[in-house]
């Protein structure tokens, strides 16, 4: 199984695939663990400067210890992968890119995201999904 992860300073976005497919999507909250043996690849969206003034860059040392956290937890388990921003989705706007993560999915995979009752997260776990996609896409190469 390919774990893929947008790490967040509360909660992160993830994505496990099997077999090329779409198997879980969610949030992985503070108190949540992947502990899973089967994991082969865990791929991970790392933290970016963002030097147009977006958001505060204070909360970009919050953001880079979670995603630490969470791939210190994970490293004996597979191979991390490490993708930035900028190499996955470009500057493609975010409502843009999440109408393109999900035109990616089957309607079963579809079905299989469990999105956030806050729609003030749901990106994390189409980011999860979509660097999932950029991953996979470039392993069936």
């Amino acid at each position: 199984m390919i774990l893929s992860l947008d790490p967040g300073v509360h909660v992160a976005g993830f994505a496990l695939w099997h077999n090329y497919r779409l198997f879980q999507a969610g949030l992985l909250r503070d108190e949540e663990k992947i502990t899973n043996q089967e994991l082969t690849e865990i791929v991970v969206e790392l933290p970016q400067v963002y030097r147009r003034g977006k958001g505060d860059s204070n909360d970009l040392i919050a953001l880079a210890f979670a995603a630490g956290l969470i791939v210190g937890e994970l490293r004996g388990y597979a191979k991390i992968i490490k993708y930035s921003p900028a190499t996955w989705k470009g500057q493609v706007p975010k409502t843009i890119m999440i109408e393109r993560i999900k035109q990616g999915l089957s309607d079963k995979e579809h079905d299989r995201v469990n999105l956030p009752t806050a729609k003030s997260l749901a990106h994390n776990v189409w980011d999860a999904v979509g660097i999932g996609l950029y991953h996979l896409r470039g392993v069936r190469r």
